[in-house]
């Protein structure tokens, strides 16, 4: 692409033009429906907007095939809005849930590099950076067509409750990202201790993006109407929120307001009744956040 001779070259010298994003175990449209509010769906929108790259390749995580037509033909996922720039790729597979031994891992994501490449390929690019939430992505797919290969952590799936059946091959995982020399970047000096990398490493202090508090505007209407007193709590609920310790802390007469319900303890709520935590409890997520909890404070 030609600049016009009048106008300066900003462009960082040496900086990606292309890049793909590789969510961990989650999608586009899942993104969407949780308001766009965790560090990895930020990521997502600020490469889709940076106006120094020629390329955007969105990547949901590996579904299975027959879960996905089950699951879209009961609720529609929102698209995504394809162009020559940017695109998006959902592969899918026949199984449903990763393999854990370490050999099935390398088989599963060498077949994995190769479709990824074509899709790339077939999207303009050559060379892009990749950047991956996934540490199975950033250790077991070779990416030799790739440039720079940068893990997204914003967690330690090894010490998660919910990984524990991969543990050995997250450590593993863990171990081929700091040995291969890949980029690391973290949302905790915990999850960098862990990795240890041998490469480039930085820490985005929570995965919190500063300038969506410096002027959080009006929150929701539906909230102002909420009677106070009011407790927020600004995070996930997952299986590692104990939901007894919450009921008990939380008085009748106080409306406690939350961040977004995942995994299994998110089908488990929805399966049950949204007194699974306490009859009052709501959900708060994307840039409504920063302004409910001026208004709590």
């Amino acid at each position: 692409m030609e600049l016009p001779a009048n106008k300066p070259q900003t462009r960082a010298p040496g900086r990606a033009r292309q890049a793909i994003l590789s969510f961990d175990d989650l999608t586009w449209a899942a993104a969407q429906a949780r308001e766009m509010f965790s560090p990895q769906d930020q990521l997502a929108l600020a490469l889709l907007a940076d106006p120094e790259l020629d390329r955007v390749l969105i990547c949901d995580r590996p579904r299975s095939a027959p879960i996905k037509l089950a699951k879209d033909l009961i609720d529609r996922p929102l698209k995504f809005n394809s162009s020559l720039r940017d695109g998006h790729w959902q592969p899918l597979r026949w199984r449903r849930r990763e393999p854990v031994s370490i050999a099935a891992l390398e088989r599963v994501y060498r077949a994995y590099d190769r479709r990824l490449r074509r899709v790339a390929e077939r999207h303009g690019m050559e060379r892009p950076a990749v950047i991956t939430g996934q540490p199975f992505v950033a250790a077991f797919a070779p990416l030799e067509w790739a440039g720079p290969v940068t893990l997204f952590a914003v967690d330690d799936l090894s010490a998660h409750p919910d990984y524990q059946r991969w543990r050995s091959s997250l450590l593993e995982a863990y171990r081929r990202v700091a040995r291969d020399g890949r980029r690391l970047c973290a949302v905790s000096e915990a999850i960098v201790e862990r990795v240890s990398p041998q490469g480039p490493a930085a820490v985005v202090p929570n995965g919190v993006d500063a300038e969506m508090w410096l002027a959080p505007g009006a929150p929701p209407a539906w909230f102002d109407r909420l009677p106070g007193p009011r407790l927020f709590y600004v995070g996930t609920v997952d299986s590692r929120i104990d939901t007894e310790a919450l009921r008990s802390v939380v008085p009748e007469d106080v409306t406690a307001l939350e961040g977004a319900f995942e995994g299994a303890w998110h089908r488990r709520r929805r399966k049950r009744s949204s007194s699974t935590v306490t009859s009052n409890v709501g959900c708060v997520g994307g840039r409504s956040r920063p302004a409910s909890s001026v208004s709590v404070s």
